[in-house]
């Protein structure tokens, strides 16, 4: 079969070279756009006023470019008072570069209510990111008919195929105001030979913190989030749901940088209590200061050849203007300045994300070596979008095809050979005999077809029948529990085999956002889709089809009451209860004192005692159960054909938490006292968006603490 697959490989790259070359026409367009001076570098979209059926629309589409779910900011104002409750639906389509027809489009549609006596209404749509789906239009329609003059079109998302800088969303006032289309923070690259650029990255600027959206799938787009300490505490007093959305997207691994904190402890105290993260003067894992030797080093793992996830990212440069620094090391750094006396930033961990305090007022007026520095000490692990998550939605996914749904989908082989040496007994020398002994070889020119045809369809019917009719997914997902807040993130990765696609496709909750993995980049524009928010995500149409391997990362950022009730150990022996809505194989439960209990087999709503262990028994038994769903290639795909379907992967954070609870050389140094770690049989937190299907071949960890 490796023979396929690399027939496979070949064709596809034969067949991308035009897409390939579009890419990179848009590629140079970005770049151009990036340095008109009348274009905020990192965004796109328009404002879009429109009037019709006595109703001024407006429609906001600017937002940072990238992967994730984009808020589309849609104010409805009547132009006469409403006498009656009026109820629209807006539709938003996006669609492949230049072509606004054809089957290659997203339509993405919500219900927006109009009371009667209401005033301007204001709703977001999260609008799904689909690679290569740059143009979109858009229509409002009541009681099933269009409303004239309420129709636009536009472009976006022209800087999202180059992935390898951050995503920064800036909220001030006084950076908007600052006469620039949007503010440009730079950070120091060191290139091949002696050369010394800087890289602008993808900055976008909001004036007014309200303004935000409301909820944390809105985010998902973005790398980092940089507000200032008044306007979080702002937020928090009058826009609780936009506070809560930034926590809950910062929980799920984002970065939230909170300037205007003073270095005194008392301030970063304030902060800490009002995120409600423990005073951290009372844990050994506080505030992180940066490393003084990155001081001035140009930033890591941004693109390719330093230390990058991935090797064919495309990167756009501009040289420092002014000087030569190309003699040596020293002149390199010539005009840096020296170290501040106090550090500029700290950081500290918030669950699966960081939260960065930074003294400055002003951070969008600090200059290069302030944003490398801070960049070098998050790492490009967290602040790269693609190494975040472990995959690029422009190139494909590393581990696609590691992750198929087992014993579907195949080929049958050996049903194959069996009918095809019966069929050729049967219709050569015994058919011949038998027509021959009855003297009707004239009826030769019916039985074969005939026979050809019942061949085929048995062959049909034994693939049908062996596959079956419903639907089996494969589940890696990875669920994190703070049991004295109540939040609860889960990052799961999804891979469908349907034998017949559901009727009504897949159904998510509004918390979830669900990314598109591809393979590779021969998937560029995905055929048609229709996304309809109503009481949830509704994937009706082209999310899942029948017979085709389909995978999602699903993230999910929320309050939860799951958790596992531990007493006091005593005589080695620690009682644990079960609350975490599912059965649980092994746990791992680190008490107190720093000393490991485990337990297996523990039913949901059950009580049991965790006996004491030895750190190396306890991580052989976790890397036991982790290997037991092992992610391989399919029978007959080498290992060399699979690296040039997939390139080189980034580990993303999911993959991360996992590696390092099963690595040897760690000692579990991770799970700190007063917290666990279980292999469970399903985690509560993972949607399947689809019911009833059969979860076959799965992983489900859950790492929590009390």
């Amino acid at each position: 079969m490796s023979g396929g697959y690399e027939a496979e490989v070949a064709l596809g790259q034969a067949r991308l070279g035009a897409l390939r070359g579009r890419w990179r026409m848009a590629l140079l367009l970005v770049m151009m756009m990036g340095t008109h001076p009348g274009l905020a570098w990192g965004q796109s979209g328009a404002t879009h006023p429109n009037q019709g059926g006595q109703l001024r629309l407006d429609v906001d589409t600017r937002w940072p470019d990238g992967p994730g779910y984009r808020p589309v900011r849609v104010t409805v104002t009547p132009l006469v008072p409403v006498a009656a409750n009026r109820t629209l639906v807006f539709e938003f389509t996006t669609s492949l570069f230049g072509l606004h027809e054809g089957e290659d489009r997203c339509v993405v549609a919500q219900e927006i209510e109009l009371p009667a006596g209401t005033g301007p209404v204001t709703t977001t749509i999260a609008v799904p990111y689909v690679v290569g789906y740059d143009e979109y239009e858009y229509r409002v329609g009541e009681g099933g008919l269009l409303i004239p003059g309420l129709v636009g079109r536009g472009s976006f998302q022209r800087h999202s195929l180059e992935e390898n800088t951050p995503r920064v969303l800036f909220v001030s006032e006084q950076a908007a105001n600052s006469g620039s289309p949007g503010i440009v923070l730079s950070v120091p690259v060191e290139q091949s030979g002696d050369d010394f650029s800087q890289y602008e990255l993808r900055a976008f600027t909001m004036a007014d913190a309200n303004n935000l959206p409301a909820r944390w799938i809105d985010y998902s787009a973005l790398d980092m989030v940089c507000l200032s300490f008044a306007d979080l505490q702002d937020l928090n007093a009058n826009r609780p749901e936009v506070f809560r959305a930034l926590l809950e997207w910062t929980a799920a691994g984002g970065n939230l940088l909170v300037f205007g904190i003073d270095a005194a402890t008392e301030q970063r105290l304030a902060l800490e209590e009002l995120l409600g993260m423990p005073p951290s003067i009372l844990r050994e894992t506080g505030w992180r200061p940066p490393d003084l030797e990155q001081y001035g080093s140009s930033v890591n793992g941004f693109f390719p050849g330093q230390e990058s996830s991935y090797d064919n990212l495309v990167s756009f440069q501009q040289d420092i203007s002014g000087g030569d620094m190309t003699e040596d090391a020293s002149k390199k750094r010539k005009g840096l300045p020296s170290p501040p006396d106090v550090f500029p930033f700290v950081s500290r961990p918030y669950e699966m994300g960081t939260v960065v305090a930074i003294t400055s007022d002003a951070p969008y007026e600090e200059d290069l070596w302030f944003w490398g520095w801070l960049c070098n000490h998050l790492t490009s692990a967290r602040v790269i979008w693609p190494q975040r998550h472990g995959f690029s939605s422009v190139y494909g996914t590393a581990e696609f095809y590691r992750f198929l749904v087992p014993g579907v989908g195949n080929a049958p082989l050996n049903a194959f050979r069996v009918l095809i040496t019966l069929f050729v007994l049967a219709i050569g020398p015994l058919n011949y005999y038998i027509l021959r002994r009855l003297r009707r070889l004239h009826l030769l020119v019916v039985t074969v077809p005939i026979s050809a045809a019942g061949i085929t369809l048995a062959l049909f019917a034994y693939a049908i029948l062996s596959d079956g009719l419903g639907t089996r997914v494969r589940v890696r997902s990875v669920t994190q529990v703070n049991q004295q807040t109540g939040q609860t993130e889960c990052w799961a990765r999804l891979s469908y085999y349907a034998g017949l696609a559901p009727r009504d496709g897949l159904v998510f909750s509004e918390d979830v956002v669900v990314h598109p993995l591809v393979a590779d980049d021969r998937y560029y524009g995905s055929g048609y889709r229709e996304l309809r928010w109503h009481d949830g995500q509704r994937m009706t149409t082209g999310w899942l089809r029948s017979r085709t391997p389909t995978q999602y990362l699903t993230v999910r950022s929320r309050r939860s009451e799951i958790g596992l009730d531990a007493g006091e150990a005593a005589d080695g022996v620690l009682p644990v209860t079960n609350r975490l809505g599912t059965d649980v194989e092994l746990l791992v439960v680190r008490d107190e004192h720093n000393n490991l209990h485990w337990c297996r087999s523990l039913a949901e709503g059950r009580r049991a005692d965790a006996e004491r262990v030895e750190v190396a028994e306890a991580v052989a038994a976790l890397s036991e159960g982790v290997n037991a769903c092992d992610m391989l290639p399919p029978p007959g795909m080498n290992n060399q054909v699979y690296v040039e379907l997939n390139g080189k992967g980034a580990k993303g954070l999911m993959e991360g938490v996992i590696t390092d609870l099963i690595q040897p050389s760690n000692r579990l140094k991770g799970l700190e006292a007063r917290s666990y770690v279980a292999i469970v049989r399903f985690s509560p937190e993972v949607e399947l968006g689809m019911s009833p299907a059969s979860p076959v071949a799965s992983l489900h960890l859950v790492v929590g603490s009390w």
